[in-house]
C-alpha cells in the first residue's frame, strides 16, 4: 500500500494497488482446431501462389525446364565415355582399312592370279570389264577392287589389254530430250577424272 499527501495538508490518502485480472482462455475443440489449421494453409497456399504469379513467366519456364529435366533418362558418365572410346576405335580401325586398302590398290599389278591366295598367275588384265546403257565402260579388278572408268585417260592402259572374262553390256536407253541428256552427262563428265579417293583422318 501506498501513503500520498494531500496537498492541502489533509489527511493521507491510501491507495491500494490494483490487481490485474488474468484474461480468460478460451478452449477450442478438435473441430474447431482443424477448422483453424486449414485456414492458415489454405491462406499460406494463396499466398504462395500469388508471388509465384507475380515473378512472370521466368519461374515457370525455369520449372517447365526443370521437369523436362528430370524426365530425362540418366546416362551413366562411363558408358557415355566407352560409347565414345568405341566410336574412336572403330573411326580409327575405318581409316586403316582406307589406307590399306589404297596402297594395296597401288601396289596390285592387275593380272589374273596376283594375288597372294591365287595358286597362279597370269598375265592377262584382272578387270572384270562391262559397258553402261550411257556408252561409259567401266571395269573392277577381282583382286583389289580398284574401279576403272572409260571417261579416264589415265584407265584407257587397261582396257587395251586383254583378260580371262568376257566383256559384258547393258542394254540401250532412248532419251527424249537427247541434248538435255548430254549436258547432264557432260557435268557429271567434268567431276569425274577428279574423283578423290576417300578422305584420311589425320591421326590425333
Amino acid at each position: 500500500m501506498s501513503k500520498e499527501k494531500d496537498v492541502l495538508g489533509g489527511p493521507e490518502t491510501k491507495h491500494e494497488p490494483v490487481q490485474e485480472q488474468p484474461t480468460p482462455q478460451k478452449a477450442f475443440n478438435y473441430s474447431e482446431l482443424t477448422e483453424i489449421v486449414a485456414k492458415a494453409v489454405a491462406a499460406a497456399q494463396l499466398q504462395v501462389a500469388q508471388t509465384l504469379a507475380s515473378q512472370g513467366d521466368t519461374n515457370a519456364k525455369l520449372l517447365a525446364d526443370a521437369l523436362r529435366e528430370s524426365r530425362k533418362p540418366y546416362e551413366d558418365p562411363k558408358q557415355i565415355e566407352n560409347e565414345a572410346e568405341m566410336r574412336r576405335g572403330m573411326k580409327e580401325t575405318a581409316r586403316k582399312q582406307r589406307a590399306s586398302k589404297k596402297f594395296q590398290q597401288a601396289a596390285c599389278p592387275h593380272t589374273m592370279g596376283s594375288h597372294p591366295d591365287s595358286a597362279r598367275s597370269l598375265p592377262d588384265s584382272s578387270f572384270i570389264i562391262h559397258t553402261l546403257d550411257n556408252s561409259e565402260t567401266v571395269g573392277i579388278c577381282t583382286n583389289c577392287q580398284k574401279i576403272i572408268s572409260s571417261r579416264r585417260p589415265e584407265d584407257l592402259v587397261w582396257f587395251s589389254k586383254k583378260g580371262g572374262n568376257v566383256r559384258s553390256a547393258a542394254g540401250q536407253r532412248e532419251f527424249l530430250d537427247v541434248r538435255a541428256a548430254k549436258n547432264a552427262r557432260q557435268f557429271m563428265d567434268d567431276e569425274l577424272p577428279a574423283r578423290p579417293e576417300p578422305a584420311v583422318e589425320a591421326e590425333n
